[in-house]
C-alpha cells in the first residue's frame, strides 16, 4: 500500500513512512533512491520506454535515474501498463499509463486537503464518506464505475492518462494524452507487415526485461491467435490455455490448434456453484477494491490454475476493436450508450427509461446529477468516429478489460498487452487498416464478410501454419484469403451442419441459486434498498424466463454486487 496526504492522520493509520515538505509517504512500499537528485520513486505493472526516447542504461532502474537525473519529462516518454510515482523534498507527481488501466484513488476537500492512495479501504477509513447512489445508478446503467465514481461520495479512482503533481504547496491533477489524439494520426502507407515488426520489437523489449514462463489464454477468435503468432514468430513457446467446457467452441479451436502444432495446453474447466462463486467475489472486491466485477469469478480461478505453469501472461487486449469498431452487444459497452450515440444529449426522459430498465428507483437520486455525469464523458461527446473511440478507450479498456488485467496480476507476476502499445498504435491509426480509416461498407453482411481479411493476412505475415485452422466463427484464415465471400458461404454450411457446442461457461441454475440466495439480503442496507427496486428484482427473478448469459443476470446481480462491496468496506 502507498499513501499521499497533506493532512495530520494523528495515529488513524501506521506513522508515516517519510514526512516532507507539505505532505507525508504512507505505506510499505520498498522506494527506489537516486542520490543526485534526492528522488524517490517506484512503480509497479509493467513499464517500457518509446522507441526512440529510451534513456541510457544497461536496465530498466538505471534508464529511469538517467532520466530523473537528466530532468526528462518522465510522462511522455514511458509506456505501458504502470503507475510511477517519485518523490523530493517538496514535490511528487503520479503516472499513471495512457488507458487508465493500473487504479489508484483521489479523494479532495475543497481541493486544499488531498489523500491519495491504492488503497480506497483505507481512504475510507480516513475520511468516512457516505455511500452515493448516483454512483450505484450509474454503475447499474453502465456495468462499469464510470466518471472515475467509487460507490463512496468524494472518493474518485484514476481516469487514462491521469497526472498528478504536488509542487511546493500547489497540486494539480491533469490528464496528459487524449486517446483521441490517435484519430489525428497522418496517414501513411503501412502495411500489415509494418504493424507485424512494431509489435514484435516490442514483444522482444519487454522479454528483454521482464523475464518468466509465459502464458497465453488461446481462444477460437483472432485476437489471442495473433497474439500466439507473434509469440511463435519471435522464437517463444507459450504454455496455452482455455477455460470453459472441453466441449465448447473456444476449447475445441484452441486444442486443435494446440495439436496441429505441438504446443502444450490445458483446459481450465471450472465447476462453479453458489458457496464458489460467493467466496471468490469477495476476493474479487478486496483484489479490485471494489472496481472490478463478481463476474470474473471464472476468468481468475482458470488463471490461478494456470499459474502453475507460467507467471507472465499475454492477453489480446482491444487487437480486434480498434480495427473492426465497438461490439455492439450490450455487454462490454452498454446499450445506453451505443443506443445514444447520435444522440446529442442525454436528457431526463432518456435516463428514466434506463432506470426503469435496470429497476432503479428514481427517488433515491438525483437525476440532473446522473444527466450531468453522463453527458460529460466522451462517449457522448463528438462526432459518430469520436465517440466510438472513446467507448473502446474509456469503457472497454480502461473499465472494462482493465479489471481482467487488475486480477490477473495476483497469481501471474507480469500481464501484457501489446496490442495497447503506443507506438504500435500510432502506426495502426496512420494506417488504413484502422476502424476509422478504413472504407466505411454499410451493407452489414459485406461488413461481416470482409472483417475475417486483416486477421489473416496478419497470421499470413506472421506465421503461416495458423492460417489452416478453424476460427470460432468456422471459417479459416486461408480460406478468407482466397476468397471471402468463399469463407462466408463455407462458415455458414459449418455452422449449418455441425452439432452446437456447449457454452463455455454457462450462469445457470448455480447462478439462480445464488441470487436467490443473496437477493433478499440486499433489504438489510439501507443504501441498497433506498436504490434498487429488490422487490421488483425479485417478482422479476420468479416470472422471467432465464437466460444463461451474463447481460442478463447483471440486473439481478448490480445490488448484490454492491452488498459485497458495503460487506467488505
Amino acid at each position: 500500500m502507498w499513501l499521499f496526504t497533506n493532512l495530520s492522520l494523528n495515529g488513524q493509520i501506521s506513522e508515516p513512512k517519510y514526512n516532507k515538505k507539505g505532505f507525508s509517504v504512507y505505506g510499505d512500499v520498498l522506494w527506489e533512491f537516486e542520490p543526485n537528485t534526492k528522488t524517490y520513486w517506484f512503480y509497479y505493472g509493467y513499464l517500457l520506454f518509446r522507441n526512440g526516447m529510451e534513456p541510457e542504461g544497461n536496465n530498466i532502474k538505471d534508464k529511469i535515474n538517467y532520466a530523473i537525473i537528466n530532468g526528462q519529462d518522465l510522462k511522455n516518454i514511458v509506456k505501458g501498463n504502470f503507475v510511477f510515482i517519485r518523490f523530493t523534498e517538496r514535490s511528487f507527481e503520479i503516472i499513471g499509463d495512457r488507458f487508465g488501466i493500473q487504479k489508484w484513488f483521489i479523494w479532495q476537500n475543497n481541493k486544499d486537503s488531498f489523500i491519495i492512495s491504492d488503497s480506497l479501504s483505507t481512504i475510507r477509513d480516513i475520511v468516512k464518506p457516505d455511500i452515493y447512489p448516483e454512483a450505484m445508478a450509474l454503475y447499474s446503467l453502465t456495468y462499469h464505475w464510470t466518471s472515475e465514481l467509487t460507490i463512496f461520495k468524494s472518493i474518485l479512482h484514476n481516469g487514462p492518462s491521469h497526472y498528478v503533481c504536488y509542487n511546493n504547496g500547489l497540486f494539480e491533477i491533469s490528464k496528459y494524452w487524449n486517446p483521441i489524439q490517435l484519430l489525428n494520426c497522418n496517414r501513411k502507407d503501412i502495411t500489415i507487415k509494418d504493424l507485424v515488426n512494431v509489435l514484435s520489437e516490442h514483444i522482444a523489449q519487454l522479454l528483454n526485461i521482464y523475464n518468466g514462463k509465459i502464458s497465453l489464454s488461446l481462444t477460437g477468435g483472432a485476437d489471442t491467435r495473433n497474439i500466439l503468432a507473434l509469440l511463435l514468430k519471435n522464437g517463444i513457446t507459450p504454455h496455452l490455455y482455455t477455460y470453459g467446457n472441453p466441449k465448447s467452441n473456444d476449447c475445441v479451436k484452441a486444442s486443435n490448434i494446440a495439436k496441429g502444432l505441438k504446443l502444450q495446453h490445458s483446459i481450465h474447466n471450472i465447476q462453479m456453484n453458489s458457496n464458489i462463486f460467493r467466496n471468490y467475489s469477495q476476493k474479487i472486491i478486496k483484489w479490485g477494491q471494489s472496481l472490478t466485477s463478481i463476474h470474473r469469478t471464472h476468468r481468475i480461478m482458470a488463471v490461478e490454475r494456470e499459474s502453475e505453469y507460467a507467471d507472465i501472461m499475454f492477453l489480446g487486449t482491444l487487437g480486434g476493436e480498434f480495427v473492426k469498431g465497438v461490439s455492439e452487444d450490450d455487454y462490454i459497452v452498454p446499450s445506453i450508450v451505443t443506443q445514444n450515440w447520435n444522440t446529442l444529449e442525454l436528457e431526463n426522459g432518456i435516463i428514466q427509461i434506463w432506470l426503469d430498465k435496470k429497476k432503479i428507483n428514481e427517488s433515491a437520486i438525483n437525476k440532473e446529477n446522473l444527466k450531468n455525469y453522463l453527458n460529460s464523458e466522451p462517449y457522448f461527446q463528438g462526432n459518430i468516429i469520436q465517440r466510438k473511440m472513446a467507448s473502446l478507450t474509456h469503457i472497454t479498456t480502461h473499465l472494462h478489460d482493465a479489471q481482467d488485467i487488475i486480477l490477473y496480476q495476483y497469481p501471474m507476476k507480469y500481464v501484457f498487452t501489446p496490442f495497447l502499445d503506443i507506438d504500435y498504435l500510432e502506426i495502426l491509426f496512420a494506417s488504413s487498416f484502422s476502424f476509422n480509416n478504413k472504407e466505411i461498407i454499410p451493407n452489414k453482411i459485406i461488413r461481416r464478410v470482409t472483417n475475417p481479411i486483416f486477421c489473416s493476412n496478419f497470421i499470413k505475415e506472421t506465421y503461416p501454419p495458423l492460417g489452416s485452422y478453424r476460427y470460432s466463427g468456422e471459417h479459416k484464415p486461408n480460406e478468407v484469403l482466397f476468397n471471402p465471400y468463399y469463407a462466408a458461404f463455407i462458415k455458414l454450411f459449418r455452422q449449418k451442419i455441425h452439432k452446437p457446442y456447449l457454452p463455455n461457461f454457462p450462469l445457470d441454475n448455480w447462478m439462480l441459486e445464488f441470487v436467490k440466495e443473496e437477493l433478499p439480503k440486499c433489504f438489510h442496507y439501507e443504501p441498497i434498498k433506498s436504490t434498487f427496486n429488490v422487490d421488483t428484482l425479485i417478482n422479476l427473478l420468479n416470472s422471467t424466463k432465464l437466460i444463461p448469459k451474463e447481460s442478463f443476470w447483471l440486473k439481478f446481480t448490480n445490488p448484490i454486487f454492491i452488498k459485497f462491496i458495503l460487506d467488505y468496506m
